[in-house]
């Protein structure tokens, strides 16, 4: 009788019959509490699970797309230098041709320049030649009297043939 006058007995005795009538429904209520608690895991395993198939399918997109950007950029590139040597091309051919055209001009303006001055310098010389003859025959007639009277005969006939044709 000794173990009945322990309290600790009658604790372990009052345990077990707890569970003997409660033990099922603590059982179900603990294994329905671990089923909801699991499938809740489950399904934040399948969540998480279905979010990394998709965070893997945008990387993938992601990488495409940047590839394809840089491809799409190496092509602009590309284009761009080839529009740059084009452009220069052009350029360089215009520069040629304006620059021909501006000596071709400035060719004809030192001709017509050259012209003019020879122009210039021959009606210069024929005034110069006018009037050393003009002083030499003046000096020649006023020495010479019938040389004077003669010519001014003559252009006096002259001067009546044309009044008479007239």
């Amino acid at each position: 009788m000794f173990i009945f006058a322990d309290p600790r007995t009658w604790v372990g005795v009052a345990f077990v019959v707890f569970f003997v009538i409660f033990g099922r429904k603590l059982w179900d209520a603990l294994r329905g509490l671990l089923d909801s608690k699991a499938s809740v895991i489950r399904s934040d395993l399948e969540e998480a699970a279905s979010l990394r198939a998709e965070a893997e399918k945008m990387m993938l997109r992601a990488k495409e797309e940047r590839k394809r950007g840089q491809e799409e950029a190496a092509a602009m590139i590309e284009r761009s230098k080839a529009d740059a040597e084009v452009l220069e091309k052009e350029t360089q051919q215009r520069l040629k041709e304006e620059a021909g055209n501006y000596l071709q001009r400035t060719e004809e303006q030192i001709e017509v320049m050259k012209r003019s001055a020879q122009a210039s310098l021959q009606q210069e010389v024929l005034d110069m030649a006018l009037k050393i003859a003009s002083e030499v025959l003046e000096k020649d007639l006023s020495q010479n009297q019938k040389l004077r009277e003669a010519m001014t005969e003559k252009a006096l006939s002259g001067l009546s043939e044309v009044g008479h044709a007239s």
